[in-house]
């Protein structure tokens, strides 16, 4: 889930999501962004972090990006430490109780 870069040693441009990776993996998570975005933004229960996001005018698809990335940490966090996974340790799931 990291972006596309390219530039000639002065300016650099972001050209999207790196197609590199297991793709069902990308979509699942494109998908759970989609919805948390959806579900946060209907309720109004954004989290601090997602309001700086979406108050910096940054479009769509780079919160939804970000959301990806976020995502994919804690499932990592998860798999890593080999617990269960405690909804009361995430700010992310707690703000759309």
């Amino acid at each position: 889930m990291a972006p596309v870069t390219t530039g000639t040693g002065g300016k650099t441009t972001v050209l999207g999501i790196r197609k590199s990776g297991i793709q069902s993996i990308k979509k699942m998570l494109y998908m759970c962004a989609m919805v948390y975005l959806s579900q946060a933004m209907k309720n109004g229960t954004e989290s601090s972090w997602l309001k700086l996001k979406l108050n910096q005018n940054r479009s769509k698809k780079i919160i939804i990006c970000a959301i990806m990335n976020r995502l994919a940490r804690i499932a990592y966090a998860i798999a890593k430490s080999g617990q269960p996974f405690d909804e009361n340790k995430c700010d992310m799931i707690k703000k759309l109780r």
